[in-house]
Formats: C-alpha cells, sequence, structure tokens
C-alpha cells in the first residue's frame, strides 16, 4: 500500500505508478490512495470486507518499492523535466518496452541504492525541439508496440498522473490535446490526434479525461466537445481522474462473475391505478466514471447512506466497471436492495453521444455504429440490465426524424433491450410527452423532465442551517409543476445534490398526495399497464360509437 500524500514530488507519483503498473500487469499487488480525496481508503476497506484483501503492508520508501520489485521491469525511461510533454511519451514507452519511469535526479539515486547497470533510454538524449517531433518519433518507434485497444487522454499533472498505472499496465497509447488557449499548444496537435484515433479500432475507450484542472484553472479540450470528438471518431469515454490504481482495482479476481438483480426482479409489481401519479427517480449523470465509485461519489453520497432502499432509487451503472472494478460491482450486486435498480448509464459502452455524430468520422458509420449497440447489447446482458440511457442534445431539443431513425435501426432494435432513458438535463419535450413507444419491438421511451440547477444556484444544495429543506423543497416543486401535464414523470436527481436522505424526506412529502415512487423497471410496467388500459377505454368507446 503506497499513499500518495500532500505535496508529494510528481517524480515520485510517476515512478510509483508506472511500477504499479508494470508489476500489477502480472498480478494485482500495489494498491495506492489519494489521501487527499474524501473517501481515501474507502474502496481497502471495502475490499478487506469482501476477502479480495487479506494483508496490508504500508510502504513509503520509493527506492525500496522499486529494488523488491526488480524483476518486474527491464529498465528505465528518464523524462525531461524541462519539457513536459515527454511525462505522456515517457508513459507510452514504459508499457511497450516494461520501464519504470524516472526523472534525472531519481536515476543517480536508483543507481547507487537499486542498479548501478541499469538499462537507461534518456528521452532528452533524442533532444526533441518541440512536441509535434516528439509524437513523430513516437508514432514510428513506439505506436507499433503498443495495444490498441484502449486509448488514454491524460495531461503532465497530479490529476492524472495519479492514472497512468492503468495505462501503463494496458500498453495503451496515451496523449493529450490542448484547450485552444492551453500552455503548451501547437498548431499539429489536433491533427496528430486524430492520427491516432484514425489508427486504432472503433469501438473502443478513451480512459482518462478530456478536460482538467491545473493551477486553479481548466484545461483540455471541455467534457462537452471531447466527448463529441471521441464519439465522432467511434471512441466512447471513461472519465477517470484524482483517484488512481486502477490495475489493482481491474486485477481483482472474483469467486462468481455472474451479476443478476435478484431483489428488485423478484419484488411483486402493483397494478396500475389511473388515480396515481408515478415517478422514478434516475440517476443519470456520474455513473458513467469509473472515477464516481471511488472517491466521493457513489458511496458516500448513495450507497452508504442509511436510507438506501427505504426510498425506490434507479442507478445508471458503467458497463466498464465490470472489467475495471470488478470487486466494486460486485459489491454493489450483492448488497443492493429491492429498491435499488441498475441501468446502463449514459451512451452505452462508456460515455459518448450517440446522437451528436457516434461513428460519423469512421470508414464505415452506420455498420461501426451498429456494432457499437451490439457490443453494448451483450455487455447489458452479462450485468442482468435492459434498460439505456442515452444523451440527446445541449440545448432544448427534441430528436429529429433523422434521430428517431438512428435509435429505431440501431438502439431500440438491441435484442436485450426493453426502454430507453432519454436525455440529461435538457430534452425538449414536454412532460405530457415524456413517454412512449419506438420500433417493431415495443421498446419504450422515457425523456427526463427535470433539469439541475444552474452553478449559481449551487449554495442552496450545501446543507446549512436550513437542512435538506431548500434542495428538497426544489426538486418537489419541479415534480409537482411536471405532474400537472403528466402521470409518469422520470425524474433525475443529480448525484452531488441528492442522496437516498433527501430523497426519502421527497417522498414522505409528496405520497400522501398519490405521488407513488418506484424504480425504473416497475415504472415501465405500469406505463405499459396504462397503455393497455388507454387502449381498451379507446377501443371500448369506439364500439359504442
Amino acid at each position: 500500500k503506497v499513499e500518495f500524500a500532500a505535496g508529494i514530488p510528481q517524480e515520485q507519483v510517476l515512478a510509483i505508478v508506472s511500477l504499479q503498473g508494470l508489476v500489477n500487469r502480472v498480478k494485482p499487488v500495489i494498491y495506492t490512495y489519494s489521501p487527499n480525496v474524501n473517501y481515501p481508503d474507502g474502496t481497502q476497506k471495502l475490499y478487506e470486507k469482501d476477502g479480495y484483501i487479506t494483508s496490508v503492508r504500508e510502504c513509503g520508501d520509493v527506492m525500496a518499492l522499486l529494488n523488491e520489485f526488480s524483476d518486474y521491469y527491464d529498465g528505465v525511461v528518464v523524462y525531461d523535466p524541462a519539457k513536459r510533454y515527454t511525462i505522456n511519451l515517457a508513459s507510452n514507452i514504459a508499457g511497450a518496452e516494461t520501464r519504470v519511469i524516472l526523472s534525472p535526479a531519481m536515476l543517480e539515486e536508483f543507481r547507487r541504492r537499486v542498479d548501478p547497470s541499469v538499462d537507461v533510454m534518456d528521452i532528452r538524449d533524442l533532444a526533441f525541439p518541440d512536441e509535434h517531433t516528439a509524437f513523430c518519433w513516437y508514432r514510428e518507434h513506439v505506436f507499433p508496440k503498443q495495444d490498441h485497444r484502449m486509448l488514454g487522454v491524460v495531461k503532465d499533472c497530479y490529476m492524472y498522473d495519479v492514472i497512468r498505472d492503468y495505462l501503463i499496465a494496458s500498453n495503451s497509447p496515451t496523449f493529450w490535446l490542448y484547450g485552444e488557449n492551453d500552455e503548451g499548444a501547437y498548431p499539429e496537435n489536433l491533427d496528430d490526434v486524430v492520427w491516432l484515433m484514425e489508427h486504432t479500432p472503433v469501438n473502443i475507450p478513451v480512459f482518462g479525461s478530456w478536460i482538467g484542472i491545473e493551477e486553479g484553472r481548466e484545461v483540455g479540450y471541455n467534457e462537452y466537445f471531447g466527448t463529441r470528438f471521441g464519439s465522432w471518431y467511434g471512441k466512447y469515454s471513461l472519465p477517470c481522474t484524482w483517484v488512481g490504481g486502477y490495475s489493482y482495482h481491474s486485477g481483482v479476481q472474483l469467486a462468481d462473475y455472474s451479476f443478476r438483480q435478484t431483489k428488485v426482479r423478484a419484488k411483486k409489481f402493483r397494478e396500475y391505478d389511473p388515480e396515481k401519479k408515478y415517478v422514478a427517480l434516475v440517476m443519470v449523470d456520474s455513473g458513467d466514471a469509473p472515477a464516481y465509485y471511488v472517491y466521493d461519489g457513489l458511496f458516500p453520497r448513495q450507497w452508504d447512506d442509511p436510507f438506501r432502499g427505504q426510498v425506490p432509487l434507479s442507478y445508471g451503472l458503467a458497463l466498464s466497471m465490470r472489467h475495471i472494478m470488478p470487486g466494486v460491482m460486485r459489491h454493489l450486486y450483492d448488497t443492493a436492495t429491492e429498491n435499488d435498480y441498475f441501468f446502463c448509464a449514459v451512451g452505452g459502452l462508456g460515455y459518448s453521444y450517440s446522437l451528436l455524430g457516434l461513428c460519423d468520422s469512421t470508414s464505415m458509420p452506420e455498420r461501426n455504429y451498429h456494432e457499437y449497440f451490439r457490443l453494448t447489447d451483450a455487455n447489458m446482458k452479462a450485468l442482468d440490465m435492459d434498460m439505456i440511457m442515452i444523451y440527446t442534445y445541449s440545448g432544448y431539443e427534441k430528436w429529429s426524424p433523422a434521430d428517431s431513425l438512428k435509435v429505431r435501426n440501431h438502439i431500440a432494435a438491441m435484442p436485450s433491450l426493453t426502454s430507453i432513458v432519454s436525455g440529461l438535463h435538457r430534452t425538449g419535450y414536454s412532460p405530457a410527452e415524456g413517454n412512449g413507444f419506438i420500433g417493431d419491438r415495443g421498446v419504450t421511451v422515457h425523456h427526463v423532465m427535470n433539469h439541475w440547477s444552474d452553478d449559481d444556484d449551487w449554495e442552496l444544495f450545501r446543507s446549512g442551517p436550513a437542512g435538506d429543506g431548500p434542495a428538497v423543497d426544489h426538486l418537489e416543486a419541479e415534480l409537482r409543476r411536471n405532474a400537472e401535464t403528466a402521470d409518469f414523470i422520470t425524474t433525475m436527481f443529480y448525484s452531488w445534490h441528492y442522496g437516498p436522505r433527501r430523497l426519502k424526506q421527497l417522498q414522505d412529502r409528496m405520497e400522501k398526495d398519490g405521488f407513488e415512487f418506484v424504480t425504473l423497471n416497475e415504472y415501465d410496467y405500469l406505463y405499459r399497464q396504462s397503455c393497455k388500459q388507454e387502449n381498451r377505454s379507446a377501443a371500448t368507446a369506439e364500439n359504442q360509437q
């Protein structure tokens, strides 16, 4: 176990994560955690409780660690601190050539304490005049040695450095896409990244994050534009920063790899009552991001809340968690109650924009698009999921006819699918238009009806002197407005503002007024029941005429 204490030098982080990736590539042994987040060792405790970790030894001496695990690497690669872009190049070389990353200063210490005759690849000797030249060299000498089934988008700063272990373990091509005004941005950067996109397979993940925070300011290509850019080339995003160790998490071995939503599937559904208003509370944000499960996200805000299970909630979970963090996914399925329902998080295989150009820049757009959702269906089936959430638009726009055709021919055609949850924050649909059917298989569509608050209003949701009241008031008001014209309302609860405690208060307030809160699978069942009743009523009226 290695702690990334506050203020740890970057050179030590890089040495540790490169060694971690190479060791854990063989067997999960080195566990790292970052105490500067609000859930620093929660995953370790979960693993200990569930029996995956049986003993722990802490180590704070980097050189001692490098010496102990020297059999796992063939040499070192030295980056150039004066040229920060060489850190990504060093990461690529580390994975491809089984080397640990060292700074020039650490090299001398390494020779004294670990191996005086170590094989050294010193990037400084290549004397690159600029980053584009370095990329061209990488493209010729390193890229052919890498595994092209995943890409990594990471910058040369702490929030990204801690996740490099997984990229090095998987030997994945690693890059950075600068924002237009970022320090270090160079004219050929976009073309270089496009080359990577075009020379790697479609329907693979981009691990990391398109946008970051460095010295208090945003850097990168922006979440929306970065995710959309990746989508064009048939790539889906797996947002991960700040907390690393994924080379360890992904190596956890399960005794049982079958995932079934046992309790929520077994419960008896109520029958449709036209006098009721039915509400599905759905978490459609954040669940696509593996990082959300290992810092102050899912567990402290949702899963560990003592009120979980007392109110029906539906959670969008990332399909990738079955591979990246199988022990965490096992825990979620094993501890879910009959009021916890799981559906596929936004985008399918990962975070992508299925109605905003997914696969459009690939050589065979329609074929690759269909294959994306075929793979999505197979992964959903392995997790006993039959509903998917898709992103629609960033503005208040309905699906276009072309969108509907795409959904009908490709998404609604997935054999295991029963329902689509559409929209995240903005949908363009009125509450009365919020539910319907699409395609020949009777797949339902449930549009999200409410919106999270603007950034200026976030203070409303902080726990202050007024407690939970203002946040509960806000969601209640939206729900009541939507219920004026609809009997079925799909309602997102923004995961950073709401958890089971507040949502239980919402349920207690509204149930007495005829609102029924149900998990998404029961919601869909009741909606279908209502449609059958309406059809029967319409047929009776027609016969009477």
